[in-house]
């Protein structure tokens, strides 16, 4: 996750995503690739798999409890 959210934060989205990727196909159960793959596809203008990340996030046991809230 450490490695996903440093090249999310450098700016190296390729390489953030398929960090996300082998995130979630290694750990399989890991909310956190759920959320850092929907921050990508978001600013890929990919909304669709934005909200299916965040979607599979909600529906995780946890409830997406650590989900920020605004407002």
């Amino acid at each position: 996750y450490s490695v996903a959210l440093a090249y999310e934060n450098n700016g190296d989205d390729s390489l953030a995503q398929a960090s996300f990727e082998k995130l979630l196909n290694f750990a399989g159960f890991e909310p956190q690739g759920y959320l850092g793959l929907g921050r990508i596809y978001e600013k890929q203008g990919n909304s669709d798999n934005a909200l299916e990340m965040y979607q599979k996030y909600i529906g995780l046991p946890d409830g997406g409890d650590n989900v920020p809230r605004i407002g």
